[in-house]
């Protein structure tokens, strides 16, 4: 993929490097739910396309004994995600780095997780697209 997909969510332009997606605040709170019921209680979490951080941070503070490890593709969102990660200062929460989750091979390079979160990506991108990220999740 290489790039944000064209029919990524909408995210407005906040306080610094920050941006904010509606549909992340909206979520996040349900989200945290969920996972209260599928998450590990501790261990090694990645998140695949992070997006704006805002979900990150929330799930960050409210699992504090996973460690968190954010990932985006677009340059303007990891700076978003270390932007609210800064504010927050969550020792569970790593700095956000670049993966593109659609190409080949990204899970040799990635450490074992004991979670894995793909919140908004699939349906953003093509059939071949999506089989790589759930292949290589498996993988990782």
């Amino acid at each position: 993929m290489s790039a944000l997909p064209v029919n990524a969510s909408v995210a407005h332009a906040g306080q610094g490097a920050r941006l904010s997606a509606p549909s992340a605040l909206r979520n996040a709170p349900v989200l945290s739910n969920l996972l209260q019921e599928a998450a590990p209680l501790s261990g090694r979490a990645l998140e695949i396309a992070s997006g704006t951080g805002e979900q990150i941070t929330r799930f960050a503070a409210t699992f504090p004994l996973l460690d968190w490890h954010p990932t985006e593709i677009d340059r303007t969102r990891l700076a978003s995600i270390d932007a609210y990660r800064s504010e927050a200062a969550l020792p569970n929460l790593r700095p956000a780095r670049r993966l593109d989750a659609c190409a080949p091979d990204w899970s040799r390079d990635e450490p074992p997780s004991d979670l894995i979160l793909l919140v908004n990506l699939l349906h953003l991108v093509s059939e071949n697209a999506a089989r790589t990220v759930l292949t290589e999740a498996a993988r990782a």
